[in-house]
């Protein structure tokens, strides 16, 4: 249980950090420039997602059991193909920002600083995986606090100095995570040797690939997804509305961080009950967390139904305001999204990775078919109306093929 509070203690400092990071630069940024930080960290956000399905997820699954008495070696391993994906961010990213220059040159300077930044926070995400690894919570707690310290006190200094962009936003993003990956990869001591041994990469990457090949189409799916909406934005309405959507989307993070947090702790309890006791007792677990998150969304969606006119100014000042009416629409986004996480805790726990591609595929071509002619004909009120379509299709699918399981 201790162990346990640290681990969300540590998620909750993170998401907390990254949470008020954006409210920050939604307030201090024009909302042009906040846009052009939006699309950008969307770019970021799709290529990450392959590196999670592909290292992160894989580690936690694979290393306590696979690599249990030779940890230090593992992670060395996994240090060496960090470097090589990312040195891959790094060039695709630059490549990406240097013919970004023809579309907008603040878009190419925020892509050539997140370049710089991403290798150094896909690591800092490797050395507090690395952590759990070791079950060292405690460990990734006190590199939450330095990592909140740095990038937190470093943003209040840039913005002060005059000199708070998109760009110096990324680098110093990526100087604080630099940081506190160092210093959590010194308490868990990967073996170096082991970095530089093709042999053992081989071998480590087959296993990855093997047990993350399916994650890996859900990530790139549902990255698409969460993403696909900037895109759209940018190129129908403008910076101005990227920077109002990501505004509205700052209001869903608490949810999903919290959501997210729970999903961790009930996956493994649930596929132990699957493994032991079949599917109907896990199909009861998957009902009360169904209705736990379902309840815990409609609270959600009352509560900043109602304040939606102080939450807005609270959080941006004067910024954002002509949005306040979509609030309730992305609240009830969140709401119905939230629902289906107890079908998806469900198909992980049966081991239906298929299924769960099939769900994120069938959301991501709703929210495009959707929206594409939404955003279009009515701007950001129909692109966030084809997040409800979209989200109620993930509800309706996740409960279909959970109940399919049952009827095999």
């Amino acid at each position: 249980m201790w162990k346990g509070s640290l681990a969300i203690l540590d998620q909750g400092l993170i998401a907390g950090t990254n949470f008020l990071l954006n409210i920050l630069l939604a307030r201090w940024l024009a909302p042009e420039q906040y846009g052009v930080y939006a699309l950008a960290f969307a770019g970021f956000l799709f290529l990450a997602a392959l590196y999670d399905a592909l290292l992160l997820e894989p580690m936690a699954v694979l290393g306590p059991v696979a690599y249990q008495n030779r940890r230090r070696e593992y992670l060395g391993v996994l240090l060496g193909i960090q470097g090589g994906l990312g040195v891959a961010v790094l060039v695709v990213l630059g490549t990406t920002a240097a013919l970004g220059r023809v579309y907008s040159l603040e878009l190419a300077r925020a892509l050539a600083g997140l370049a710089v930044a991403a290798p150094c926070i896909l690591l800092f995400w490797l050395a507090r995986g690395a952590c759990y690894l070791d079950l060292a919570p405690g460990t990734a707690v006190r590199g939450a606090l330095l990592y909140a310290t740095a990038v937190l006190g470093g943003l209040w200094g840039v913005y002060r100095s005059g000199r708070l962009s998109p760009l110096s936003a990324f680098l110093l993003m990526g100087g604080g995570s630099l940081v506190v990956a160092l210093f959590l990869l010194a308490r868990c001591r990967p073996s170096v040797k082991s970095a530089t041994d093709r042999t053992e990469w081989a071998g480590v990457w087959k296993r990855h690939w093997a047990w993350g090949r399916w994650e890996l189409g859900a990530s790139v799916v549902s990255s698409i997804t969460q993403n696909i909406s900037y895109v759209l934005a940018g190129a129908f309405l403008g910076m101005a509305e990227v920077g109002g959507l990501k505004a509205l989307m700052n209001l869903v993070l608490p949810v999903n961080h919290t959501t997210m947090a729970l999903r961790r702790l009930a996956q493994p309890y649930v596929s132990g009950v699957s493994g032991e006791q079949g599917y109907p007792a896990a199909r009861g677990w998957v009902r009360k967390i169904g209705w736990l998150f379902a309840a815990g969304g409609l609270v959600y969606f009352a509560a900043i139904s109602g304040w939606r006119e102080p939450v807005l100014r609270l959080l941006y000042g004067g910024n954002f305001t002509e949005h306040v009416g979509l609030v309730p629409w992305v609240a009830l986004c969140v709401a119905i999204s939230s629902s289906a996480y107890g079908f998806m805790v469900g198909l992980r726990a049966v081991q239906r990775p298929a299924s769960i591609l099939l769900v994120h595929g069938v959301e991501a071509v709703v929210l495009v078919g959707v929206g594409l002619p939404a955003t279009w004909l009515y701007g950001l009120p129909g692109m966030i109306g084809a997040g409800v379509v979209s989200s109620l299709s993930r509800l309706v699918m996740s409960a279909m093929e959970f109940r399919r399981v049952g009827h095999e």
